[in-house]
């Protein structure tokens, strides 16, 4: 079973990446207000081409498999959705959107769930 690992925002430009094997790294990074990018370096911080039997899910759209974005070894996402990434059939990590606020108010305004 999977457990949580952290969380991405499209309100910064932080960069996230994860190990996958043999010296490359999956990287998840923001380009537009609702966009993100999935690309892969080597462990000198060069982009690669994406990994043998690599592919990405999108399980908010039927389950169809994620294209590349063409001639470019890397994938776009867009934030409404949920995906799975994979390497053969092993999920390497999912995107899960939570689609929630939070919510803030005054000292003295209560917000309570009925």
């Amino acid at each position: 079973e999977m457990s949580a690992k952290g969380s991405f925002s499209f309100r910064n430009e932080q960069i996230l990446q994860t190990y996958i094997d043999d010296g490359v790294y999956l990287r998840l990074e923001r380009i537009g207000l609702a966009v993100a990018r999935v690309y892969f370096v080597n462990e000198g911080h060069a982009e690669v081409p994406v990994p043998e039997g690599f592919r990405i899910t999108d399980h908010s759209n039927s389950d169809v498999d994620v294209p590349r974005v063409p001639n470019r070894e890397e994938y776009v996402l867009g934030w409404t959705d949920n995906y799975s990434l994979l390497r053969g059939d092993v999920v390497i990590i999912k995107l899960l959107n939570q689609r929630r606020w939070a919510l803030q108010g005054a000292p003295e305004r209560a917000v309570t769930a009925v």
